[in-house]
C-alpha cells in the first residue's frame, strides 16, 4: 500500500474502528502528553482543532488551554488560497461548517500564522521520521510553507494504530517537531 490514498482510506478506517470508550481514553492520554510538553508549555498562541471523522477528541486540550490563559486559534480554511487562517476561539464564539461540515469560528479576529507559538494538527497517518499523512487537501502544507518567517511549531495527535513504517512524501509536505500519542 504506498500510494497515499489507499493508506489513507486504510488509515481512516483503522482510526474509525477504536471503540468509543476506547477512543475517548486514548484521546484523554494523548491531550495529557501534548499538556505535558514543553513545546506546549511554553506556548501562547495555539492553534487547534475541533475533531471531525474520528479525530483525537481535543475538548480536554482546549479547556486546559483556556483555563491556562493561552489563546487558541482554529483553522478556517480559505477558499481564495486554499490555505488556512486561524481565527480566534472562545467558549461562546459564534460557528459555521465550512465546505466539509466542520465547524470554524465565523468571527473576523484572526491571527498570522507567524504569529502562533504553536499548531497541533489532526493526523491521518505519521511515520517513525515525523512524516504527516493529512487529509490530502494540503491546507497545512500551503500554510505553512507560506510562512517564511518566524514558523510556528508544528505537532500532531494520532493513535498508535495509525503509524505506519514509511510515508509516500514530497518536497512540499510539512514535517511534524512532535507527535502525540497514547504511549508517548
Amino acid at each position: 500500500m504506498n500510494d497515499k490514498h489507499s493508506l489513507r482510506i486504510a488509515l481512516r478506517k483503522k482510526r474509525r474502528s477504536l471503540a468509543p470508550n476506547i477512543h475517548h481514553r486514548f484521546s484523554l492520554s494523548i491531550c495529557k502528553q501534548c499538556i505535558s510538553s514543553t513545546i506546549f508549555q511554553k506556548s501562547q498562541h495555539i492553534a487547534c482543532y475541533l475533531p471531525n471523522d474520528g479525530e483525537v477528541e481535543t475538548c480536554t486540550l482546549i479547556k486546559t488551554l483556556w483555563q491556562l490563559g493561552k489563546q487558541c486559534y482554529l483553522p478556517v480554511i480559505n477558499a481564495k488560497t486554499k490555505a488556512l487562517h486561524f481565527s480566534l476561539y472562545t467558549n461562546d464564539c459564534a460557528m459555521q461548517k465550512n465546505q466539509y461540515g466542520i465547524l470554524e469560528p465565523s468571527n473576523t479576529n484572526t491571527i498570522e500564522t507567524k504569529q502562533l507559538d504553536l499548531i497541533i494538527a489532526p493526523l491521518v497517518g505519521f511515520d517513525k521520521e515525523n512524516g504527516r499523512l493529512g487529509m490530502g487537501a494540503g491546507f497545512y502544507d500551503r500554510t505553512l510553507a507560506a510562512c517564511q518567517t518566524n514558523k510556528p511549531a508544528f505537532v500532531g495527535l494520532a493513535f498508535n494504530c495509525q503509524a505506519t513504517h514509511t510515508l509516500p512524501t514530497e518536497p512540499h509536505d510539512a514535517k511534524l517537531e512532535a507527535i502525540f500519542t497514547e504511549t508517548n
